[in-house]
């Protein structure tokens, strides 16, 4: 009886994800080779899924899950298709707690366009920043969709930032040669 109960518990580890896909690679694909080989594929998902769906315990309110190109990517070149580079999963600081009490302190619609724009130039920063110290570079087009503002803004946004500030944001298309970010927890 007492032998009988353990394989119970035995088996709960058993049902696991990685479990899953060895068994579908088994059965469903009909996958040839060695055990050592299908097992070794499963552990290669499991760690794609991580990198594609982080915990989310890791995340906290205001955070968005985001696929972007890694930075470890050379400049973007002529005829390279977006599925060609290699895909970084980053968690961005999109809205802060500094951001919401910063809204409460004014009335919404009596903004002014410049106030407007300093935030968004802000909230830009911390989102190339963030992306990039999680080596991830995000794009013009990804900074356009994640602040609703259309891709002439954010070329805009970017100018007017790196017209008042000594540093460069690393997006996709402006790697910076110098180690000169200065890394930060966001």
């Amino acid at each position: 009886m007492q032998k009988n109960n353990r394989n119970r518990y035995e088996s709960i580890p058993k049902r696991s994800y990685y479990n899953s896909i060895v068994k579908l690679l088994e059965d469903e694909y009909k996958l040839v080779g060695s055990k050592k080989v299908i097992m070794m594929i499963a552990e290669d998902i499991v760690q794609l899924h991580k990198e594609f769906y982080p915990e989310i315990e890791k995340r906290s309110m205001g955070q968005i899950v985001w696929q972007t190109t890694a930075s470890t990517e050379k400049k973007p070149s002529y005829g390279k298709k977006a599925e060609d580079y290699k895909v970084k999963t980053v968690i961005l600081p999109l809205v802060t707690k500094e951001d919401i009490e910063q809204r409460m302190k004014i009335f919404y619609g009596n903004e002014s366009s410049k106030k407007q724009q300093e935030r968004d130039i802000a909230v830009m920063s911390r989102l190339v920043k963030s992306a990039y110290d999680q080596g991830g570079l995000l794009s013009g087009a990804e900074l356009s969709v994640l602040l609703n503002r259309s891709l002439t803004t954010i070329g805009r946004y970017m100018r007017i930032y790196h017209q008042s500030n000594k540093d460069i944001l690393p997006t996709k298309g402006m790697i910076p040669s110098l180690p000169i970010l200065v890394r930060q927890k966001y």
